[in-house]
């Protein structure tokens, strides 16, 4: 392992992280991740793992006083060292054959940060290289990566403005592309916050189209399709078609996230066999009135959509209502829900005649009557 790490000139940090996560954080707050490390995994939002296929993490149990201090599994070189050199925000891990480490951070506030995340290779002379991904919510949801190739004290950094919420987990997945036991990197992570987001007040309105972006999941809004109301699977294919839209297969199963922005309009298509469900990750505790409307599209004719609504879980209906008729129909209805910060609400838009390229379009905000 590298002990005569040289800090890069290059990005002095403005040490407000130094107190820890205590402070408020705002605009121009640095965390650098290696000031949070103690001796109990995932104290101060700082949790260490290790996987063997990057999507089922487990926890380091097993902690010694090492040198620097260290997490250690098994006897292969499976390790991390959390602060090697503290004032250089340096830390170092050691990966195997069939496993490697993960860093996960707990968010501490919303809005946008600048990740600064730097790799360095270690071990003999000779190919080395590791894949770093980053990502945000689960650790298959990835927002960034890069490769690290090279002989040993090759280095790689790079910067990556995200967009993040409260409470969300930050992954940096170290995944080695030469896998042979005791295999070696340095690494440094930090946030930047560029911005803040304001609190949720009583009386703001959080109009859904708004938080639409080429990104499923950003701003905590989801697309989602399903056969039966309850396994949703996210859309993942985003076309640039007119106003943008998600898109699966060939049958007319797609959302349009904004038509209208202006007028908080969006659109969905469905087909006989499966249609679109939205998700909303609620930004704060309180009571909402949750406005939705319909109208339903297509050639004349009857057309129908049974709308349900749900916290929580897809299956935990809070309020359901019908549109039924010819084309242009439309059904609005506003509900007073209890909702609790993190918690997910589900609108689902079932067909009452399930053919291929049916159509509707919705307006869906939510309005905070009270905020805990």
């Amino acid at each position: 392992m590298r002990s005569d790490f040289t800090p890069l000139t290059f990005e002095a940090v403005n040490d407000q992280s130094a107190a820890g996560p205590g402070p408020a954080v705002e605009a121009g707050t640095v965390i650098r991740l290696t000031k949070l490390a103690t001796r109990r995994n995932g104290e101060n939002g700082l949790t260490f793992y290790y996987t063997s296929d990057g999507k089922n993490l487990k926890e380091f149990t097993r902690y010694e006083d090492y040198k620097e201090g260290r997490w250690v599994e098994g006897d292969r070189g499976l390790q991390v060292y959390p602060s090697v050199v503290p004032a250089d925000n340096y830390g170092a891990a050691g990966t195997t054959s069939d496993e490697y480490v993960v860093i996960g951070y707990r968010i501490p506030a919303g809005g946008t940060i600048d990740l600064f995340t730097w790799t360095a290779l270690q071990g003999p002379e000779g190919e080395h290289g590791y894949h770093v991904k980053i990502a945000l919510g689960t650790p298959e949801r990835i927002v960034g990566n890069y490769d690290n190739i090279g002989d040993t004290q090759h280095i790689v950094y790079n910067t990556y403005r995200l967009k993040v919420r409260e409470g969300e987990m930050l992954y940096l997945l170290y995944e080695p592309i030469v896998k042979l036991d005791q295999e070696w990197l340095g690494f440094i992570n930090q946030l930047t916050y560029t911005a803040v987001e304001r609190s949720i007040r009583k009386g703001d309105v959080i109009r859904l189209t708004d938080l639409a972006t080429p990104r499923n999941g950003e701003n905590g809004l989801y697309f989602y399709h399903t056969s039966d109301g309850r396994e949703l699977k996210e859309f993942t294919r985003f076309e640039n078609y007119k106003e943008g839209r998600w898109i699966e297969g060939d049958r007319g199963l797609v959302a349009y996230p904004s038509v209208v922005p202006e007028d908080n309009y969006g659109a969905a298509g469905t087909t006989s066999d499966e249609y679109v469900a939205i998700g909303y990750r609620i930004p704060a505790g309180g009571t909402v009135d949750l406005f939705t409307w319909t109208a339903l599209q297509g050639p004349e004719g009857e057309h129908g959509y049974h709308v349900r609504i749900a916290l929580g879980t897809p299956e935990k209906i809070v309020g359901n209502y019908d549109n039924i008729g010819d084309t242009q129909h439309i059904v609005f209805n506003t509900y007073r829900l209890n909702v609790r910060e993190g918690e997910m609400l589900y609108l689902l838009y079932e067909p009452l005649i399930p053919r291929d390229d049916e159509w509707l379009g919705f307006i869906n905000q939510l309005t905070y009557v009270s905020v805990d």
